[in-house]
Order: structure tokens, then C-alpha cells, then sequence
């Protein structure tokens, strides 16, 4: 899900005789901003979209099934969605991938990511909705709601996804390194499920 730069190292021209200091390596960037948009665009078909989807399906499901918003059973219904989407949609383009650009693709290892990540969709996607219920119960304006969603809902992720390094015997253990990228990918996450508050017909006057 992190994407980093990747860079080698190259040796700087060989010095003259007179020179005194040894050459220099002098690390060259070989990823591009162009690159970074197709990692964005490849998480957002494959995990946001889907997600969002998943989550709105099974939150007419809970509705049909006659729970309101405040009811556990919609927030584990929600949160199954969000699994649902998460694992459906990253397992499905990665597979769509490799048959049709990447044979690499090892489905097993894509899978194994997949549903980790599901399960820490499942976190925040079935503590959004309590998380939005109490904001808008104290009356707070949209900007904070949207805060909140953000903090509460990428905090929620961050625990499943630590939690599941933990639980999986797939994943890498848990060290400093993982937990910067987790980190850093959970406020991603956090913030694209605040955008979701938007939705919310609590704020659709008229």
C-alpha cells in the first residue's frame, strides 16, 4: 500500500590526479510523480471505491432488515460491508491484473494482504457510523464531525491493522518500520472516510 521512492546509487566521475577526496555516491530518483498517481489510482479502484460501495450496500441491508442507525447490529452489518469491499475489490483487480498486464502477481500473497486489510476495513467501517452518531449528538458542526470521523475512524483502522499482524501468521510481525507505514496509511484511510460524512443526508437540507 506504501509506496516509496526507490533510488540506486551512482558512482560521480572518477577524479583527476590531483584531486584528494575519494568520488561521492550520489543517490539518483528512478520513481516518478507519475508513478505516485497510479499507486493512488490503484488503491482507490481497488480498496476506497469498493469500499464505499460495500459499506452503503449493507447499510440498506441493516435498514431492510429493520435496524436504525444507532443499533449494534447496523454497525457490525456496515463493517461487513466494508470487509466485503475491501477484500472483493483488492483480490478481484489484482487478479484482473495479472491476467491481463502482470503474471508476477503472486494471487496467494494478494489474497493473504487482502483480507488483513479487510479486516481493518471492518474496524473503521463499523465504528463510523457511532463515531458520526456522537458528534451529531453534541450538536457539533460539520467541520468537527468530519475531524472526528477522520481521527476516530483512522485510529480504528490503525488497531485492526496492528492487531492483525498480530492475529494473522501471514503478516510480518509488528516493528517501528511497519509501524510508521501503518500509521501513515490509517490516516489515509481515515481521511477518505471522513469525506464520507458529506453523504449524510443529516446535512442534505433542502
Amino acid at each position: 500500500m506504501a509506496s516509496f521512492h526507490s533510488t540506486r546509487l551512482v558512482l560521480a566521475d572518477e577524479p583527476s590526479k590531483e584531486a584528494t577526496t575519494p568520488p561521492e555516491a550520489t543517490p539518483v530518483k528512478t520513481s516518478s510523480m507519475a508513478d505516485r498517481f497510479v499507486v493512488t489510482a490503484e488503491v482507490t479502484v481497488s480498496k476506497l471505491f469498493p469500499a464505499g460501495f460495500g459499506w452503503q450496500a449493507s447499510s440498506i441491508l441493516a435498514d431492510g432488515m429493520g435496524y436504525g442507525a444507532t443499533d449494534v447490529p447496523f454497525f457490525l452489518i456496515t463493517g461487513g460491508g466494508d470487509f466485503a469491499g475491501v477484500i472483493i475489490g483488492h483480490s478481484g483487480y489484482y487478479a484482473l491484473k495479472k491476467a491481463t498486464f502482470d503474471s508476477s502477481i503472486d494471487m496467494k500473497d494478494t489474497v493473504q494482504t487482502g483480507l488483513w486489510l479487510a479486516s481493518a476495513a471492518f474496524c473503521s467501517g463499523a465504528a463510523w457510523q457511532p463515531i458520526v452518531n456522537f458528534w451529531q449528538g453534541i450538536d457539533a458542526p460539520f467541520n468537527a464531525v468530519f475531524a472526528g470521523a477522520w481521527a476516530g475512524c483512522g485510529l480504528m483502522f490503525f488497531a485492526g491493522l496492528r492487531a492483525g499482524r498480530s492475529i494473522y501468521p501471514f503478516m510480518p510481525k509488528s516493528d517501528y518500520q511497519n509501524l510508521v507505514a501503518d500509521a501513515t496509511l490509517s490516516a489515509s484511510i481515515g481521511g477518505a472516510t471522513a469525506f464520507f460524512v458529506g453523504t449524510d443526508t443529516a446535512y442534505m437540507n433542502g
